[in-house]
């Protein structure tokens, strides 16, 4: 998360978000930890660094300085004292050696906080006092869903460092190359019928807002400003509805003000099927009943529908410990749903597939055939260690 390319911004909410949903801190190393998180965000509007990385490191090296500065200053006022009170040889020492183990334990409770606050952000100390990423989790995620197979399908997933929606009305694909000079996938996006997308997009060029009611409460994926990206279900199909809900109401657990002001929706994709929504499944009656994925089916199950049953590849995002994954896969969406349920994912939206399917990456070399989907994704993957 905290490459150079992040944005602190963005990297701040996400560890604020971490920090609310931990819920083995104590309230000591809690407090702390939000402290750091808000004396962080007023140090970098003071300075701007370019990225998170080398912000943290700059407050770590400040904090730490300062630290020691205090301590040495108290070891200083020790010595002091000890000869202004002509202490034995035997009782200063003993004093002196007091306050040298009272800095030790003062100077290591500050290194096990800063273990924990720069956790929130996948970070860690080295040997040589730097601060380097830590996506030791995320490897071993990325890995055991890589390893599943069913009836020899393959689950590809990629931790995602951008995301941007495309929108034209003379399909994406013919903009597929364009994309692909910054980004790793280029993807279909949302269902679509007569050239025109099954949900409202916003995108940095256009808009489409749908006029198809049925789709008014399905899944919807807004990136915002920061680059937080929040999934959720659309309330209505008009362009302020959404944006007041996926910028607002979505937000509405971050109470430090610095986090969330002025954070607005800078693309959105609709029409998707959510699938999972903070931590729980969506079930199969709400598919069809709310969600309205009821095409082929009478059974009042959308995992039955046309759209969602049958073996096909499929473009699908799901957030875990509030990082963004990419995914496609021909594994149904119900068995995905479960597996990424059961390993922790937080939220898990399903796009278009079957016949719409369009993928074209420079990462896995491929090239799909050409779609008319009017809408999609261009995906820059999070570099990392495998």
């Amino acid at each position: 998360m905290t490459g150079e390319t992040s944005h602190l911004r963005r990297d701040m909410r996400v560890a604020y978000k971490r920090l609310k949903a931990n819920p083995e801190l104590d309230t000591v190393t809690y407090e702390n930890a939000l402290a750091f998180l808000v004396y962080l965000s007023i140090f970098n509007a003071q300075k701007k660094y370019a990225s998170t990385l080398l912000c943290l490191q700059a407050f770590f090296d400040l904090q730490t300085e300062n630290l020691k500065k205090q301590l040495k200053q108290k070891l200083d006022g020790a010595l002091k004292y000890v000869e202004a009170m002509k202490f034995s040889k035997a009782e200063a020492e003993a004093w002196v050696n007091n306050v040298k183990e009272q800095n030790e334990k003062t100077l290591s409770n500050f290194m096990e906080q800063y273990k924990i606050n720069l956790k929130l952000f996948d970070c860690k100390i080295n040997k040589d006092n730097k601060i380097v990423c830590d996506y030791t989790y995320l490897r071993e995620v990325v890995e055991k869903l890589r390893n599943i197979k069913i009836k020899d399908q393959t689950i590809e997933i990629f931790p995602v460092e951008e995301i941007r929606i495309i929108y034209s009305k003379l399909g994406i694909t013919k903009y597929a190359d364009k994309y692909l000079n910054d980004f790793d996938f280029v993807s279909n996006g949302t269902y679509y019928h007569a050239n025109k997308p099954l949900g409202t997009l916003i995108s940095e060029d256009s808009t489409y807002e749908t006029d198809v009611i049925k789709v008014k409460n399905r899944g919807g994926l807004a990136v915002l400003e920061s680059g937080i990206v929040n999934m959720g279900l659309t309330p209505a199909n008009g362009e302020n509805e959404i944006k007041k809900y996926f910028q607002e109401v979505l937000n509405s657990e971050l109470d430090i003000p610095e986090l969330q002001a002025n954070d607005k929706v800078f693309e959105f994709i609709g029409g998707g099927a959510l699938l999972i929504c903070n931590g729980q499944p969506v079930s199969g009656l709400e598919l069809y009943e709310k969600q309205k994925f009821d095409q082929g089916t009478e059974n009042e199950n959308g995992f039955e529908s046309s759209q969602l049953q049958r073996e096909a590849p499929r473009i699908m995002f799901a957030k875990y410990n509030e990082i963004l994954f990419f995914i496609y896969t021909e594994i149904p969406p119900k068995k995905i749903q479960k597996i990424l349920k059961d390993e922790g994912f937080s939220d898990l939206i399903c796009f278009d597939g079957g016949n719409a399917f369009y993928l074209k990456s420079k990462i896995d070399n491929i090239s799909t055939k050409e779609v008319a989907n009017p809408s999609g994704f261009a995906v820059r993957v999070m570099k990392y260690e495998e």
